[in-house]
């Protein structure tokens, strides 16, 4: 059995280790292609405009906010004050439409209306947060692309999910409304700006770090949705390619696929098993592992935080070595994560000595072991050329609080 030393050693040779990547280079390649996304040449970051900014100081009122999420859909009244500060009110959460079963797109707005209908004369505006590739229209509608997250509603795909929204609500006596149709991320930055405001901060940037991840920005005062989960100007490992190889969406989201909880448990076995080829497993512990045919995040976090007993009947050193491996794949994790928001944050940055409010959501970001702590340390070290000063929030249901703030 080898030493750690030999496992860190390997680490760093195999680019599974964040030691084996230049933040500065990383973070040029990210602004090369920020700017390319934005000029419309070819780009692994789409860029796409929200058509949506921070919401101003000083305005308050009463809006409702729908959160059509990957497991729930909520709905509910938000009351936003003179400072920017949210309360949410008569919230009704109930399981995402179409979620166990197929159901029609009546089906789908029967459940909004249902929670809105009760309150529809306390609110004019809608703030409706999507969280399913859409394709968002200078009139803040969207354009539902294709459904993700098992949702089986087929006839929604290719319409527009504000104006039947209106459509739904009108027809069911609560009069014209107007809704803004915005993602999670984006809703997540604007989350932002109800804790921001208070320690002065004029820059935002929301980060989701969670089954997938994404970012958004601001670049000439309009919020922008980054994709990044898609960037691929980063020098990939062999481990990374033999993993995507693997993966139905070749090729796509390998950024996602290095960082991401749906990804960072099947490629710390694919990078076992690697391992177990070049003796860094006992032969016993290796002839197991070759044998596996999935392992998750969740398990691998809870035992790496000792709140699980021993995974897959391995022996304890061989155990090990694998918790050592997914550590190591959860710090560079961290490292890209931090470059990411990095490139958020001085991509359109002002001369401004503000700080900048970075709201962070996401259970694998919070969840994980030491990836919060990690990517807060990774991102001080990166900016230190960029004299930026900044606070990373966590704002309590930030796609209802964002989407309030869409709506004005």
């Amino acid at each position: 059995m080898i030493e750690y030393k030999q496992i860190d050693s390997w680490l760093m040779e195999q680019g599974l280790s964040a030691g084996a990547y230049d933040g500065g280079e990383m973070l040029e390649a990210f602004r090369l292609e920020m700017e390319a996304g934005l000029t419309g040449t070819s780009s692994s970051l789409a860029m796409l405009p929200t058509y949506l900014s921070p919401l101003a100081e000083g305005v308050e009122g009463t809006v409702a906010f729908v959160d059509a999420g990957g497991t729930n859909l909520r709905t509910g009244l938000a009351g936003v004050d003179a400072r920017g500060q949210v309360k949410l009110d008569h919230v009704v959460k109930r399981a995402m439409p179409g979620r166990d079963e197929e159901v029609s797109a009546e089906d789908f707005y029967e459940a909004i209306c249902t929670g809105l209908l009760p309150v529809a004369e306390r609110f004019d505006r809608i703030g409706f947060c999507f969280s399913y590739p859409a394709e968002i229209s200078p009139n803040r509608d969207g354009r539902l692309l294709r459904w993700t997250k098992e949702i089986q509603i087929p006839e929604m795909v290719g319409t527009y999910v504000g104006a039947d929204l209106v459509a739904a609500l009108e027809q069911r006596g609560a009069g014209r409304k107007s809704v803004t149709v915005l993602n999670d991320t984006t809703a997540t930055l604007l989350a932002g700006c109800s804790v921001g405001r208070a320690f002065g901060a004029e820059q935002f940037v929301g980060f989701i770090l969670g089954t997938g991840t994404n970012c958004a920005c601001l670049y000439g005062g309009q919020i922008i949705n980054m994709e990044s989960g898609n960037f691929a100007a980063w020098p990939c490992s062999a481990v990374d390619d033999r993993f995507d190889s693997l993966q139905p969406n070749r090729g796509q989201y390998r950024f996602e696929k290095a960082v991401s909880g749906a990804y960072l448990g099947p490629l710390t076995l694919v990078a076992m098993q690697q391992a177990a080829q070049e003796s860094l497993f006992s032969e016993k512990g290796a002839a197991k592992i070759e044998q596996w045919r999935e392992l998750d995040t969740v398990s691998l976090s809870m035992r790496l935080a000792g709140e699980a007993e021993s995974l897959c009947g391995l022996a304890e050193k061989d155990e090990r070595v694998m918790l050592r491996i997914f550590e190591a794949l959860v710090d560079r994790a961290s490292f890209f994560s931090a470059v990411n928001i990095a490139a958020a944050m001085v991509f359109d940055r002002t001369a401004s000595a503000a700080p900048i409010c970075v709201n962070t959501d996401g259970s694998t970001f919070y969840r994980t072991p030491r990836l919060a702590a990690q990517t807060n340390a990774y991102l001080r070290s990166l900016l230190m050329p960029y004299d930026c000063a900044f606070e990373m929030k966590q704002v309590v249901d930030s796609p209802a609080v964002g989407a309030a703030m869409a709506a004005f």
